[in-house]
C-alpha cells in the first residue's frame, strides 16, 4: 500500500538518497527518500491532477481550500523533466526515470 492508498507490486528498486538534505519543515531533521517502480493492483480512485499544483505560503491555507493534504498530479512524458518537479531529491529521479524511459525506447 503506498500514499494513494493503492495496492501495488514493487518491480524493482530505483533509489535512496544519497545525500543530506534537510527537512523544510524542521530544521533538525534529514529527509530520506526510497524510490520504487511499481506496478498498481488496483484502479486508482484518488483525484489526479494535470497541471502543476499550487503551493501556498500557508500550508493550512491550501489544505482547507482543498480539503485534503496531498495532491497528486500525472505528468506526460514529453513534458516530464528534473524541471517538471520541484524537491532537490525528486530531480535526481526524474532524470534517472527519463535516461531508464529513452534506453527502453531504444
Amino acid at each position: 500500500m503506498e500514499e494513494m492508498q493503492l495496492p501495488v507490486e514493487v518491480l524493482e528498486h530505483l533509489y535512496t538518497t544519497d545525500f543530506y538534505q534537510q527537512s523544510a519543515f524542521n530544521a533538525a531533521h534529514q529527509i530520506l527518500s526510497i524510490y520504487y517502480r511499481v506496478q498498481p493492483l488496483a484502479p486508482i480512485t484518488v483525484a489526479l491532477r494535470h497541471t502543476a499544483i499550487p503551493f501556498y505560503e500557508e500550508p493550512s491555507a491550501g489544505h482547507e481550500q482543498q480539503g485534503s493534504t496531498e495532491s497528486f498530479r500525472f505528468i506526460e512524458w514529453e513534458d516530464f523533466s528534473e524541471e517538471s518537479v520541484t524537491l532537490p531529491i525528486d530531480k535526481i529521479v526524474a532524470r534517472m526515470v527519463k535516461q531508464m524511459g529513452s534506453k527502453d525506447a531504444q
